[in-house]
């Protein structure tokens, strides 16, 4: 199909662009055979330009090796508007504007250009009720970034912390927070809101039917998550 849209269009510039490739499902080797058919489409001609984002897998970075490669960082000023702007759910930092500069600071240093980074390090803070333990956190992040690891060994602790965090609820939560994770990431396809909630629904079920008494409600699905999976209202895909 590639090489027919090509063929249409050989006499003008055509310009392919694929987000996420790493998110490509691996199983019967799809991903490698698309990263392939991308690539002899770009060699048929200098009139075929190919954009593609991944992280820093190792097979995709290995079928790209020779090409041009720009690794997106985001802005420290873009990390530090972004903390700013969810300051206002932290209540712990709400009368200390010293600490809030300083957290501020901290985790634009420490995300150091990493959007995800920053936004793991900021939900860290969410439990922490008093201003002495969002300091002690800080000096925490401040230490582990010191260690002089790489982003992604930083990405797996962070997303450790997280889990331990979602683990340390009660049990209800918990489990509600287990189920949706799971979902969302064993599932196929994207999933809407309302399917994830039938899901539990019908898991609580004696006779495998849909009980809507038994049908969770979405802001504590969000919150059983810990700030860990959003919801698209245009798409409804969570």
């Amino acid at each position: 199909m590639f090489h027919a849209v090509a063929a249409l269009y050989k006499d003008i510039g055509v310009f392919v662009i694929v987000d996420a490739l790493d998110e490509c499902q691996m199983r019967d080797n799809v991903r490698f055979k698309f990263s392939e058919t991308l690539l002899r489409l770009h060699a048929r001609g200098t009139n075929i330009n190919l954009l593609a984002t991944s992280r820093p897998v190792p097979d995709i970075v290995e079928a790209f090796d020779g090409h041009s490669r720009l690794e997106i960082v985001a802005q420290k000023d873009d990390i530090e508007r972004y903390i700013r702007n969810r300051m206002p759910t932290l209540r712990a930092v709400s009368k200390c504007p010293d600490l809030q500069h300083e957290l501020i600071i901290c985790i634009a240093s420490v995300a150091d250009g990493m959007f995800l980074l920053s936004h793991l390090f900021f939900e860290s803070l969410k439990d922490k009720v008093s201003a002495k333990l969002i300091r002690e956190t800080l000096k925490e992040l401040q230490n582990d970034s010191q260690e002089k690891e790489p982003k992604l060994a930083l990405l797996r602790r962070a997303y450790d912390k997280a889990m331990e965090r979602i683990n340390e609820q009660p049990a209800g939560f918990k489990a509600l927070a287990n189920h949706v994770l799971s979902w969302i990431i064993c599932a196929k396809r994207p999933l809407k809101t309302i399917e994830v909630q039938y899901a539990w629904a019908v898991k609580d079920s004696e006779d495998d039917e849909l009980d809507i008494t038994a049908i969770p409600d979405v802001e504590d699905m969000l919150s059983a998550c810990c700030g860990h999976v959003v919801i698209d209202k245009e798409s409804e895909i969570i």
